[in-house]
């Protein structure tokens, strides 16, 4: 038997909830950080990371540690939203932004607002997700993506 875990850091409130629902899984899962390594191709000090609730781990690493643990949908769904929260939290930008509902956006100004509240609501994901995201990697390229996001530029076109 191995020592026992630290306390989840719970300084923020969103990141430790995280933490709680990793771990939870882990634990309804009888796995040990190792076994888990070894399922998901995370080293066993990157799992216990993203369990800690020190830092808000990246998406993909919550997705494997949950799919390692055997995740249903359910659990997928709610990690992927305790995740989205946790890095709302973390970044701390969205209570600072004001963004006009869709119907009244009148200019480009307000539009590029509106697309970097969306763009904070869904957790800030990398310029390379939103890529993905897309639907067609040539349609966003990374670069375009980086220059709407953080309000040089507005989309060309709807695509």
């Amino acid at each position: 038997m191995g020592l026992k875990e630290k306390p989840v850091d719970q300084s923020r409130p969103a990141r430790g909830r995280l933490a709680e629902h990793l771990r939870g899984l882990r634990d309804a899962a009888g796995m040990t950080y190792e076994t888990l390594a070894r399922c998901t191709d995370l080293s066993p000090a990157t799992l216990k990371r993203a369990a800690s609730g020190a830092v808000v781990p990246r998406r993909a690493t919550v997705d494997a540690y949950v799919e390692g643990c055997g995740g249903e949908p359910d659990a997928v769904r709610a990690a992927d939203e305790l995740w989205r929260q946790a890095r709302i939290e973390e970044r701390g930008r969205l209570v600072q932004l004001r963004a006009p509902h869709p119907e009244l956006i009148g200019d480009e100004g307000d539009l590029s607002r509106a697309l970097e509240v969306v763009w904070e609501q869904a957790g800030a994901p990398s310029l390379r997700e939103l890529k993905e995201r897309s639907g067609n990697p040539l349609a966003l390229p990374v670069s375009s993506a980086a220059r709407i996001v953080n309000r040089d530029a507005i989309p060309a076109d709807a695509q």
